[in-house]
């Protein structure tokens, strides 16, 4: 009795301590959830994305034949960089070695994107001078001839065929980083690196 007695007044005399001590500590717990969450959040969103850019850079390094067709028909091998936008949540919890090989994995994700990109952007852009060339040469006809003969003028032949030029850089750019390119998944150390994001993530 003499004991809860003393805890009271002691208590009482020093509650304001206390309570700062109480509060101190909650807003600590709050804080360390808050920051494990978000870690969760970002291992969960980086593993998904290394699946995702290893899929879309898979379907191109498997194509029977890289060609314009079925570089413009391609998925986007990313839209963001996500390691980028949550690397400060992971650093911490991964080694100097597993940084480095997720910072060379995505500098080449965006390496093959962005020659994707680069060549994408070549076959629109010759797509739409084949179209040019087509209104002007017929507006020629015209002019001429007084009429355009339709599917049985050669301009027809030109414009129904998908005879168009690219430039050899861009293609050639893309199909050595492709050539450059290694999963993760096909390494051990890429391997060790994505037990541990998954170990970090949700995704048990």
């Amino acid at each position: 009795m003499e004991f809860i007695k003393t805890v009271w007044c002691w208590l009482r005399v020093n509650w304001l301590d206390v309570s700062l001590i109480i509060v101190g500590a909650s807003a600590f717990f709050t804080y360390y959830c808050e920051i494990k969450r978000k870690r969760k959040t970002a291992a969960t969103i980086i593993i998904n994305q290394i699946k995702e850019i290893d899929e879309a850079i898979l379907q191109l390094q498997k194509a029977e034949a890289l060609n314009t067709t079925v570089i413009y028909k391609s998925k986007a091998i990313m839209s963001e960089n996500y390691w980028t936008k949550y690397r400060h949540l992971l650093i911490r919890k991964l080694s100097p070695v597993q940084i480095s090989t997720i910072e060379v994995f995505y500098s080449q994700a965006e390496e093959i994107e962005k020659s994707r990109l680069s060549v994408c952007n070549e076959i629109l852009a010759t797509f739409n001078n084949k179209e040019l060339v087509y209104q002007l040469k017929v507006a020629e006809e015209i002019i001429n001839t007084g009429g355009f003969a339709g599917k049985k003028s050669p301009l027809y032949e030109y414009y129904k065929s998908r005879a168009t030029y690219i430039s050899k850089l861009p293609m050639s750019y893309l199909t050595d980083n492709l050539r450059t390119f290694r999963r993760l998944v096909d390494t051990p150390d890429g391997i060790d690196i994505y037990k541990k994001l998954k170990k970090l993530s949700y995704l048990k």
